[in-house]
């Protein structure tokens, strides 16, 4: 692996671990990191490129840089994501943009940096339905009243204990930490949702117990997918795909 391939690991290692922090603790990174993310990121490139001639580029590496920005910033607009994690995905792209480049340790890579990193993310980031299954099990187990007033099918209530929290609220935690997962209806009763967001109709009182939605920030999980990128290539992703496929068929 050459140098330069090394330095920007540790460099995108040490800003994604960074924006992490801030997004874990106050939900909002500063475009500061990204900017000097990004600049960093072309200037390396720049250097590798046309002065150390380290990699080569065509119209196919180009294609898939411009290809994958798109994708990246339509999920954030369709709400798969926040504005912070499409920056990091895009800063990642920008500093692996060589499809030339070796970048994992392993030595097996198929797929580009950030699209393994995504994949490796997003399968990481499911352990929060875990979490949530747990949280809302104990709950039940404590005897509290988790399904008071909610008139929902079984199966909306199911779904409810895999991907919402019940949590005893604080106002100021609304929509930094969570949104409201349930609305008043006329009739008095509760209906749960399970896109909530600030426009909520819901009536909070500090100290409520309801169902909520976790705003839980991304970026951390882009790190650990990064992580598992370097150490040890796509290899886990193939697998993955290989039993889904198995599956499937």
């Amino acid at each position: 692996m050459l140098t330069v391939t090394r330095i920007k690991i540790l460099t995108s290692l040490l800003l994604l671990s960074y924006a992490s922090l801030k997004d874990l603790k106050y939900r909002e990174v500063s475009d500061t990191v990204w900017l000097f993310f990004s600049i960093f990121a072309l200037f390396i490139n720049i250097v590798s490129f046309f002065i150390l001639r380290y990699f080569y580029i065509d119209v196919v590496s180009v294609a898939y840089v411009l290809v994958l920005l798109v994708i990246f910033f339509t999920l954030y607009y369709a709400g798969a994501y926040g504005g912070a994690d499409a920056k990091a995905l895009t800063c990642i792209t920008l500093m692996f943009p060589f499809l030339s480049e070796e970048v994992s340790l392993s030595g097996f890579t198929l797929l580009p940096v950030p699209v393994a990193t995504f994949f490796y993310a997003s399968v990481l980031s499911l352990v929060q339905v875990v979490l949530n299954l747990i949280h809302n099990l104990l709950l039940v187990f404590k005897r509290e009243k988790v399904f008071e007033g909610i008139n929902e099918p079984i199966s909306k209530k199911i779904l409810a204990l895999l991907l919402l929290r019940k949590e005893y609220v604080r106002k100021s935690d609304l929509n930094l930490f969570f949104t409201p997962a349930e609305v008043t209806l006329k009739d008095g009763s509760r209906k749960l949702i399970f896109f909530s967001n600030s426009n909520s109709n819901f009536t909070v009182s500090d100290g409520e117990l309801i169902f909520v939605s976790p705003l839980i920030p991304f970026v951390p999980f882009l790190v650990f997918g990064f992580l598992l990128f370097i150490v040890f290539g796509d290899s886990m992703v193939v697998k993955v795909i290989e039993v889904v496929v198995s599956i499937l068929h």
